[in-house]
């Protein structure tokens, strides 16, 4: 049994809503098709539209999926992707039933996972992923009244410690492993982006009973049939701290099988992508954590440019907000995302004039991608020469601590 499709979409989290999205709008006929029985990836994961405006990214999720229920985008859930078995043909598993669809462009969305590094103890039951834990918890699991210990590194801590305690948790402690030195740079360098900085804010505030530590990693855990106490240290001391549930992360790690089996090239660890989120195999687009582990907005901004993109709709990925490209700059180029030498505001078409306002562009001689690509580099060159003062603060604050944040993103250096 087999389908065709002009556009598929592997992966029904933020980048894959929004690719199908925007090219199911654009007249493509387009399946969006996901191993999870729901939408929404990890970050929407257990959003609903009777529930989702409680959350942080909610409001997000609604207006994407209402924009997706629109279109003809055909959703199918609960199917795997396993193999190639001819160029420009997928073959999926459900539950032991095999299918083959047939695309004419594929955008791959699969995200990233936690990576998990092991200690004695890890295999007790009660001991999970951060990030895991968090899944399971917006999936229906009850953390009423139970007592939970995060460690690990990176901000995800942070964020499934809000959650848990929103849900009725007791957070016994977070505990990072980076060293306080690491974590005000990597703040620091975050000064030009005042919306993470608040966000992080907000989740250390529903979390502001769990004690937070840094230099702090996990000896063993301990227990009798399931874990009861983690052990921690920070080089000098050691202590104990008991807890129902072990929740442990050391940062994302891309899921970069389904590109790699495609023959994708990679480079660092992340699929190698060029300004209209193509990879090195024709057909085949990539977004999301893929790329560069970047976040929420990163996904949406690249999938809408690979769904316009498989579209046939080049010229109007410069449609594409400056500010959302601005909000996941220093991910994107710490990650390699865009590969070509120029800089990210360029792949815009609404761009800064000189007078600092916004102009779109008009018609032009040529709307073939380089001609417009080459106009939005020469009016971003014609910006900077022009930019107001608050701009070139910005500018000269992102490139001073952009060292600190190459250094600390992905993962703070973990082993070192």
């Amino acid at each position: 049994m087999s389908a065709s499709f002009e556009v598929v979409v592997v992966g029904a989290g933020p980048g894959g809503i929004a690719a199908a999205t925007v090219a199911a709008e654009a007249g493509c006929r387009v399946c969006l098709l996901d191993d999870n029985v729901a939408m929404g990836g990890q970050i929407w994961r257990g959003f609903r539209a009777e529930n989702a405006h409680k959350y942080p990214h909610g409001n997000g999720f609604i207006a994407w999926t209402t924009r997706l229920q629109q279109t003809k985008c055909e959703v199918w859930q609960g199917w795997q992707a396993i193999d190639q078995p001819a160029s420009g043909v997928l073959r999926l598993e459900r539950a032991g039933e095999i299918r083959d669809v047939e695309y004419g462009n594929l955008i791959v969305a699969t995200g990233a996972r936690e990576r998990f590094l092991p200690f004695p103890g890890w295999t007790l039951p009660g001991v999970m992923g951060a990030g895991g834990l968090q899944a399971l918890v917006k999936s229906g699991l009850d953390p009423q009244g139970k007592r939970v210990v995060l460690a690990g590194s990176g901000p995800l801590l942070l964020a499934v410690g809000a959650g848990l305690a929103s849900a009725g948790a007791v957070v016994a402690g977070i505990y990072e492993q980076a060293p306080l030195s690491k974590l005000a740079g990597f703040a620091l360098a975050l000064l030009a982006q005042p919306a993470k900085l608040a966000e992080g804010a907000r989740y250390r505030l529903k979390a502001m009973h769990a004690p937070y530590r840094t230099s702090s990693w996990i000896v063993q855990a301990g227990g009798r049939g399931r874990v009861e106490r983690v052990t921690l240290t920070d080089g000098r001391k050691t202590w104990s701290v008991d807890c129902d549930w072990l929740g442990c992360g050391f940062n994302l790690v891309p899921n970069i099988e389904l590109p790699r089996l495609l023959g994708c090239r990679t480079v660092a660890g992340y699929v190698e992508v060029d300004r209209l989120q193509q990879s090195s195999v024709s057909r085949v687009a990539c977004v999301g954590e893929l790329t560069g582990i970047g976040g929420l907005e990163k996904a949406l901004v690249e999938g809408q440019i690979a769904g316009l993109s498989a579209a046939g709709r080049e010229t109007d990925v410069f449609r594409i907000s400056l500010t959302a490209l601005t909000a996941h700059s220093l991910c994107g180029q710490s990650c390699g995302i865009w590969r070509e030498p120029t800089p990210w505001y360029a792949a815009v078409k609404t761009f800064p004039t000189p007078s600092c306002g916004v102009a779109q562009v008009g018609a032009r001689p040529s709307s073939t991608p380089g001609a417009v690509w080459a106009r939005a580099k020469a009016a971003s060159a014609v910006q900077r020469r022009n930019s107001c003062s608050a701009g070139r603060i910005k500018t000269h604050v992102r490139q001073f601590f952009r060292p600190l944040y190459l250094r600390l993103q992905p993962n703070y250096d973990l082993l070192k």
